[in-house]
Order: C-alpha cells, then structure tokens, then sequence
C-alpha cells in the first residue's frame, strides 16, 4: 500500500526523534534535520507537479 504524504512525513518524523534519542537528545540538530529534509520533500513534489 502506497502511503500518503502526511503518512510519510510523520514516520520521518518518527524516525528522526528515534535519531535524537540515540544522539544524545540533541534536538536542535534534529530540528534542522527535519526542516531540511521537508525542504527537499516539497521542493521535488513542486516538480512533479510542474511536470505533470
């Protein structure tokens, strides 16, 4: 089953948190992790759509 993008960006989510918890809780660093990796995530469905 394919997921949805909320599906799909709370287990980044998820995951990212789990990577926190092993990192010594450095939360700030986790934070921008995700920003970027949202960036990324809209940035290439922008693209998908402009080339739909």
């Amino acid at each position: 089953m394919e997921k949805n993008f909320d599906d799909a960006l709370m287990d980044l989510i998820d995951q990212y948190m789990l990577a926190a918890e092993h990192n010594n809780g450095d939360l700030d660093e986790v934070r921008e992790d995700i920003i970027s990796a949202l960036e990324l995530r809209l940035i290439a469905l922008k693209e998908e759509t402009n080339n739909d």
